[in-house]
């Protein structure tokens, strides 16, 4: 059966009392059992609310609830529903229904929404912020597209010039930080020996101070040229006597390396290089010429004197010398921190520096995005619903310039809006039915997928957002009207009272003319 209290509420409901008379007397008669006070009236039922002042007695809301009764019975096609108000007679009004109790078929209790309107699974309107000319498009009105694909390319001559400008800037600023940080902390440029100190700890230094120098090797290597002499006459580790041009005396060295093939000099004469190291002095120079005896050879004219590579470090900013610890022949390799120059200027610099760095860096940061946006991708995969511009149209950037839309179409959603009073009977996952005009005769399943707690108030009642997704869509289109029903429970042999009618503090309202209200007072009469 159908039990119906619908249409605007009026001035003059049923009391209260009179209310839970009548339908206490007709679920006795019904029934035939108990004192009628329960008025669930059988499993899934809910308790009735009222809210009156007055009314017909409970012998006339009896005979209004048999006459919904009958006025019902060929709309229930054995189930009942309970409907929002409005939607039993007459056009839809408030577009949704919950059938949530059925009267005696055992039918499936649905909650009833319309009309909805379909939405595209995701969508996209594609702008840019930059202007100029597009230079190229890459597909048509109606083309699939997949997300990051290049939709087009727009002239970026303007902007290509100030990227490389940003990127010439960030190289002088990371540089000239690298060289405040190493004026701060001074390093050997050369592996060998600390041969000079020229500071001690704790000294005062300003920008081009001497700190202490390095020589890679402490030799010296002389090539001598021997005549009438083969390469086996000499031989590694040999003694040979060193005369210094300008040097008293004599320095013995010994034979580093002999040639394995002889030259002739300009006479004709063949002549044997041989290698010999020895210990420098301290005061020889490249400058300086030498001659040799090794065995019973003398070298060949004057030889020139090769001295190992040497470095002198400076201070290369002002402050104070700390951690100073270098001696005279302490072995040293390129990289080592010689010490570390304190003092508020030379802070001051490398802070400066790494301001210009990162401001350095966001500017190419910028003008690399800004390059980006010349290149149009796609921002999901989708079908192209609206294309506005094309090659060789200038276009002005902004939030407004509208390139072209995108529909994911691989499913379609909608949002349904559920009464306070079911919207704990639906969850993710429960079924949809759902019919649309556009397509007669053919019904689509969709699927609970995120019911929302963040609840809407008008007019006194909470809705809450479900959405529904489709997966199968032959036939729709977004932004069609369609009707939706979720199936939520099953009851049998119940009595039910519409949802719109009740109110807070178990009650529940019923105007004075209302079908059921006019039903009792016909058969009062």
């Amino acid at each position: 059966m159908i039990l119906a209290f619908h249409d605007t509420f009026g001035p003059e409901p049923f009391p209260e009392g009179e209310v839970r008379k009548g339908l206490a007397r007709y679920e006795r008669k019904r029934t035939g059992a108990g004192d009628g006070r329960n008025l669930r009236g059988g499993a899934g039922a809910r308790r009735s609310r009222f809210l009156s002042q007055r009314g017909p007695s409970p012998q006339q809301l009896e005979k209004a609830v048999e006459g919904a009764e009958t006025k019902g019975a060929g709309a229930a096609s054995g189930g009942g529903h309970c409907r929002r108000r409005g939607d039993l007679e007459g056009p839809r009004t408030d577009g949704f229904r919950c059938d949530d109790v059925s009267g005696g078929g055992g039918g499936a209790p649905l909650y009833h929404q319309f009309p909805l309107t379909l939405e595209p699974a995701d969508s996209y309107t594609v702008n840019t912020l930059v202007s100029g000319e597009i230079l190229s498009d890459t597909f048509e009105k109606g083309d699939q597209v997949e997300e990051g694909q290049l939709l087009y390319t727009i002239d970026s001559s303007n902007a290509a010039s100030s990227q490389t400008q940003a990127q010439n800037s960030y190289s002088q600023a990371q540089t000239s930080y690298e060289q405040a940080v190493k004026a701060k902390y001074p390093q050997a440029d050369l592996s060998g020996t600390v041969s000079e100190v020229y500071v001690n700890e704790g000294d005062s230094v300003s920008a081009g101070t001497q700190l202490l120098k390095i020589v890679a090797d402490e030799n010296i290597y002389i090539d001598f040229y021997f005549t009438y002499a083969d390469s086996g006459d000499f031989y590694i580790g040999q003694t040979a006597t060193v005369f210094i041009d300008g040097f008293a005396g004599t320095l013995t060295g010994t034979v580093a390396a002999v040639s394995s093939s002889s030259a002739a000099v300009s006479t004709g004469v063949p002549l044997t290089t041989v290698r010999v190291r020895l210990a420098n002095p301290g005061l020889v120079t490249s400058d300086y010429t030498a001659s040799a005896v090794i065995g019973s050879y003398s070298s060949y004219g004057q030889a020139s004197i090769k001295v190992g590579a040497s470095s002198v470090i400076t201070a290369e900013a002002s402050g104070k010398v700390a951690g100073f610890n270098w001696l005279v022949g302490d072995t040293i390799s390129s990289g080592d921190r010689i010490c570390t120059i304190t003092g508020d200027s030379v802070d001051n610099q490398i802070e400066s520096a790494r301001i210009s760095v990162s401001n350095a860096s966001t500017s190419l940061e910028n003008a690399r995005d800004n390059l980006e946006d010349y290149s149009v991708t796609a921002p999901i995969s989708g079908t192209v619903v609206t294309k506005n511009a094309k090659a060789g149209d200038n276009i002005e950037g902004g939030s407004g310039s509208t390139l072209c839309v995108i529909y994911d179409l691989s499913y379609l959603e909608m949002t349904m809006s559920i009464d306070e009073l079911d919207i704990s009977s639906v969850e993710v996952g429960q079924e949809v039915r759902i019919t649309a005009d556009a397509v007669e005769g053919k019904t689509y399943t969709g699927v609970v997928t995120e019911v929302s707690v963040a609840g809407t108030t008008s007019g006194g009642i909470t809705t809450y957002p479900v959405t529904v997704r489709i997966d199968e869509t032959d036939g729709l289109l977004p932004g069609m009207n369609v009707d939706a029903e979720i199936v939520i429970s099953s009851a049998d042999d119940v009595l039910a009272i519409p949802s719109a009618a009740v109110s807070r503090g178990d009650m529940v309202l019923v105007t004075a003319n209302s079908p059921s209200a006019v039903n009792a007072l016909d058969q009062e009469a």
